[in-house]
C-alpha cells in the first residue's frame, strides 16, 4: 500500500498519533515546547515567544551616545519548568534605499535575497529570572554609525532560552537625526 504525505497528515489529525509524520504539530509551538516536546532545534521547555513590546522614545538619534532607550517586553513561556533566564535579542532590520545606505560586513544579508535589506544586532536585555515573563529596562542608546538617520526601520525582538530563539515581534521604528557635532 502507498501512502501519501496528504493521507499521514490526515492520519495524524485523525489518529492524533504523530509517528510517521513530522508535519503534524499537535498545537503551536509554545504549546508543544510547554508539553515537553521539541520545536524545531529547540529543547522541551526552552521555546518562548514575545506577546508585546515597546521601544521609546521615537526617533532617538544614531551616534549619539547622551540618548538612551527605555525597553519594554512581555514574554510567553513555559512558567516554572523554564530552564533559563529568558533574553530577548534586539536586531534592526533596514530594507530598501537602493543601495545607499552605509552596509559593512556586518549587516547580513536577510535571507540570501541579495537585495538591499540588512540585519544589525543591537543589544541583548533580559529578564531578572527564568520564571520572569516581563523586562523592563534602560539602555544605552542602541544606534550607531550603521544605523541610518531620518529613515523607517524595522526592530525584531527575538526571545531566547537556552540558545533557542523563539517567536519574535517587529516594531516599526524611525531613526532621528544625527547629532551635531
Amino acid at each position: 500500500m502507498r501512502v501519501s504525505p496528504s493521507s499521514l497528515v490526515l492520519a495524524c489529525v485523525v489518529g492524533g498519533a504523530c509517528v510517521a509524520s513530522a508535519s503534524c504539530s499537535l498545537g503551536p509551538p509554545l504549546e508543544r515546547s510547554c508539553a515537553g516536546r521539541y520545536v524545531d532545534t529547540c529543547d522541551p521547555y526552552e521555546y518562548a515567544e514575545v506577546a508585546a513590546a515597546t521601544f521609546d522614545p521615537s526617533g532617538l538619534s544614531p551616534g549619539d551616545p547622551r540618548m538612551g532607550a527605555t525597553v519594554h517586553v512581555e514574554l510567553r513561556t513555559c512558567g516554572a519548568t523554564t530552564p533559563a533566564t529568558p533574553s530577548v535579542q534586539i536586531a534592526a532590520v533596514i530594507t530598501g534605499a537602493g543601495g545607499v545606505l552605509p552596509f559593512d560586513a556586518q549587516g547580513a544579508d536577510a535571507g540570501g535575497t541579495g537585495d538591499d535589506t540588512r540585519i544589525y544586532q543591537l543589544t541583548s536585555v533580559s529578564a531578572s529570572d527564568p520564571q520572569s515573563t516581563t523586562i523592563d529596562t534602560t539602555i544605552d542608546n542602541p544606534f550607531d554609525g550603521r544605523i541610518p538617520a531620518n529613515t523607517d526601520i524595522t526592530l525584531r525582538l527575538t526571545p531566547v532560552i537556552g540558545g533557542c530563539e523563539g517567536g519574535a515581534i517587529t516594531l516599526p521604528y524611525r531613526t532621528g537625526a544625527r547629532p551635531s557635532p
